[in-house]
This record gives C-alpha cells, sequence and structure tokens, in this order.
C-alpha cells in the first residue's frame, strides 16, 4: 500500500498529461523546501515489513510483484527487488530501503 505522495507537478494537478519526473520540492535542490507529514493509521506489528523505495521500483513492478518478493525473498529481498525492477526495463534510479520489524 503505498502511503506517501510524490511532490511532481503530475501530482500536484492531477493531471496525468504532465510528466511525472517535473518535481515541485526535492531535498537539497534549493533553498525552500517543505515536508508532508500524514497520519497513516493502523499498527506495525512484529515481523511486519516497510518497504521505502524510489519509483524506479515502483514504477517497473505492481504492488503484488513487490510483496510476492518481500513475502517469499526474506533475507534476499533487496537484491531480488533490483533484479526484477531491471529485468523490467530500470530506466529510472532504484532506491530501495526495507526494515523488518522485530519486536521483544
Amino acid at each position: 500500500m503505498q502511503i506517501s505522495k510524490d511532490h511532481s507537478l503530475r501530482e500536484a494537478t492531477g493531471n496525468k498529461n504532465i510528466a511525472s519526473n517535473i518535481l515541485i520540492n526535492s531535498l537539497g535542490a534549493g533553498k525552500d523546501v517543505f515536508v508532508d507529514f500524514d497520519s497513516v493509521g493502523g499498527k506495525i506489528l512484529n515481523e511486519d515489513i516497510l518497504l521505502l523505495c524510489s519509483d524506479g521500483l515502483s514504477g517497473m513492478l505492481t504492488d503484488e510483484e513487490m510483496e510476492q518478493i518481500l513475502n517469499e525473498e526474506k533475507e534476499n529481498s533487496v537484491p531480488k527487488l533490483l533484479m526484477e525492477a531491471k529485468n523490467k526495463g530500470g530506466n529510472d534510479n532504484i532506491s530501495i530501503i526495507i526494515a523488518s520489524i522485530c519486536i521483544e
């Protein structure tokens, strides 16, 4: 489930005809930056997996494909996600961070 919103002109206007790579906000690209904080809701439970990624991954793989890899490849999911995104074209930078929740 995607919980973030892109700071792109396409997202801001809702116009799908605008290229998605035109950014209106980013860290490190200028003096003025804004940050969005929204309540996600729900609970984080033991053994939950959180995936933070760029659109280089989410634009190449469906949510279902990413979920399947995360569930099947517990220890090696980052290399598998990266390989699958590259195999499907990998036409953008691909950033992946995975947080596995372990509550003792």
